[in-house]
């Protein structure tokens, strides 16, 4: 019957005995193990209690399927060996890794083929029983793996994920890359940590022999700011090359804010799109500059300046090809936004307003800029009256011709500080051949400012085909829609005469500089808002006597120097009331 080396052995595991393994050898003498067996692994300890089950055929070779298992039952893998006696694996198997242990197992599935060669689709299988982070209930995930050539050369050939050195005992990284047809490694291999959501952290290049000449690695700096922001990019000989990111730490949980690459030579020179922020980030307003590096590390082109709060744009900053800065707007209730071509505007610019509670900037007007550099306008525009008052807002709309010069319909319109949609208060044309001459009637604005008020007014005339204003044009309070005054000018364009803001304004025609046709005479009462055609009522000795001014010439006269005889009457005869009867 032979003999065996374990007839039994039993040890005890939590309280409980167990079969740990044991077989027959042949009855001659050879000590070839022959039949059923149960083997430990070799490396079997506390820490990788794995055993081998399966049958030796009478000339002491493996043959048929083997079971992987743990001392408690877990099934961990199996293989084939070939029925001649060969000891080669063949078909599917799952074998284990080198680094395998009971709690934290690695194995790797795929398929021999008849001479014991690899080919084909391997995967390689990460088995954690306690860390959730890695799977999900304890399960098998799949950690890497690709494939062998179909020749049996074992040739790893494509796109591959393999386990980094020491992948158990350090970390749970992968390298993921591609191999040529060859077999051999080229471009580059990404480093992918398990432990931290799958980032890169770090990576090989390899040449087309598949020499390594570039290696990098992941590294953490926080920022000089704050401790509130840390930077993770990577380093190679303590020089940043590639990819950084600024973390934020946001009530408790960071959050990717910013960053760009380095070049890869070494330089440590910023290239290409960048996100930076402010020095004051994490103490003032938390704003972010968006733009771009050029190769030689020089900022170029226009930086947004972006609010990180509400991730609305509140300026910019433009620079020339030097890295010069030529132009900012930013953090005011105004900013224009656009690009520039050697320190010239060009293409579209916006004109950005920002309104008390407000969390960003509206557009409220802009147009484009001929892209040769002329710092031409053209086409349609929105434009801002020139003062920029600081509770209203005044816009011109209208074109530009190919020179840059005001054709055709003008809009003028008008936006209270608490209002949001912009009025119609006037406007008018320019003449066609470009010579930004206003023709024909327009209505232009004043606002006229004061200590403690302002008051909007409307000039509404006309002007002749020379771009003179000509005739009478008439002064209108904005607010209550009334006239306040006029003004009169030659055939010339000069002024001849002016009434206006006054309690008694007087406006008509001239022709030749005289004038001519009819007059009127406006009157404002104290505590009253709008002037109105006035005849006076005069209370003398208890009788009323009607005064039309229009129809007295001497009257007019005296009126018209001041009413000096009307107050000296008024005060010989104990001070009678003027009423307007309108």
């Amino acid at each position: 019957m032979g003999y065996y080396v374990f007839q039994l052995v039993r040890i005890q595991i939590n309280g409980k005995k167990i079969n740990s393994g044991g077989g027959s050898y042949d009855e001659v003498g050879n000590q070839w193990k022959i039949g059923k067996w149960v083997e430990l692994d070799e490396g079997f300890s506390s820490k990788k209690e794995v055993t081998y089950s399966g049958k030796y055929n009478i000339n002491g070779m493996k043959v048929d399927r083997w079971k992987i298992c743990g001392v408690g039952g877990q099934k961990f893998g199996r293989v084939s060996y070939d029925q001649e006696g060969n000891q080669k694996q063949i078909g599917m198997c799952m074998e284990l890794d080198e680094g395998f242990s009971s709690n934290q197992s690695v194995t790797h599935r795929g398929e021999y083929n008849i001479n014991g060669m690899k080919v084909g689709r391997w995967d390689i299988l990460y088995l954690h029983w306690n860390k959730k982070v890695f799977i999900t209930k304890g399960g098998i995930i799949n950690s890497g793996g690709g494939s062998y050539d179909q020749q049996g050369n074992q040739k790893k050939i494509g796109k591959w994920v393999e386990l980094f050195e020491g992948f158990l005992k350090t970390n749970q990284a992968t390298y993921q890359g591609e191999y040529n047809v060859n077999g051999i490694k080229l471009g580059r291999w990404d480093k992918i940590d398990l432990r931290y959501q799958n980032i890169i952290s770090g990576y090989k290049i390899f040449d087309d022999n598949g020499n390594e000449i570039f290696q990098v690695n992941k590294e953490f700096e926080y920022s000089s700011y704050t401790k509130n922001m840390v930077w993770i990019g990577y380093k190679t000989n303590n020089k940043k090359v590639d990819r950084w990111d600024l973390m934020y730490n946001e009530a408790g949980e960071y959050k990717l804010i910013g960053g760009g690459s380095y070049d890869q030579e070494g330089n440590q020179n910023k290239v290409g799109i960048w996100v930076e922020v402010s020095e004051k980030f994490d103490y003032d307003t938390k704003v972010t500059y968006n733009g771009e590096y050029n190769k030689n590390g020089i900022k170029v082109g226009r930086w947004d300046v972006v609010n990180y709060c509400t991730q609305c744009q509140s300026g910019c900053i433009n620079f020339d090809e030097n890295g010069n800065e030529i132009y900012r707007s930013e953090n005011k209730k105004i900013i224009f936004v656009g690009q520039f071509l050697n320190c010239k505007k060009v293409g579209r610019w916006d004109i950005m307003y920002w309104q008390k509670n407000e969390k960003k900037y509206k557009k409220i007007g802009g147009g484009i800029y001929d892209q040769k550099g002329n710092e031409k306008k053209i086409g349609k525009w929105a434009e801002l009256d020139e003062k920029n008052y600081d509770q209203k807002q005044f816009s011109y709309n209208g074109e530009y011709n190919m020179n840059g010069m005001k054709v055709g319909r003008w809009v003028i319109l008008y936006c209270n500080y608490d209002e949001k949609i912009y009025k119609k208060i006037g406007g008018g044309f320019y003449d066609k051949e470009g010579n930004e001459q206003k023709i024909g009637k327009w209505i232009e604005f004043q606002l006229e400012e004061r200590k403690y008020d302002e008051k909007l007014f409307t000039y509404n005339g006309e002007y002749n085909m020379n771009g003179m204003k000509v005739g009478r044009w008439d002064v209108i309070n904005y607010c209550t829609q009334c006239q306040s005054g006029c003004i009169n000018f030659d055939e010339n364009g000069n002024e001849i005469y002016r009434s206006e803001n006054k309690k008694i304004i007087f406006f008509g025609q001239f022709l030749n500089c005289k004038k001519v046709g009819r007059w009127d005479i406006m009157y404002c009462k104290y505590n009253e808002k709008e002037l109105k055609l006035m005849q006076i009522l005069i209370r003398i000795f208890q009788q009323l006597v009607v005064v039309d001014f229009m129809m007295k010439k001497e009257m007019r006269k005296r009126l018209e120097n001041g009413l000096n005889w009307m107050i000296r009457i008024m005060i010989k005869n104990n001070s009678p009331t003027m009423e307007n009867i309108v």
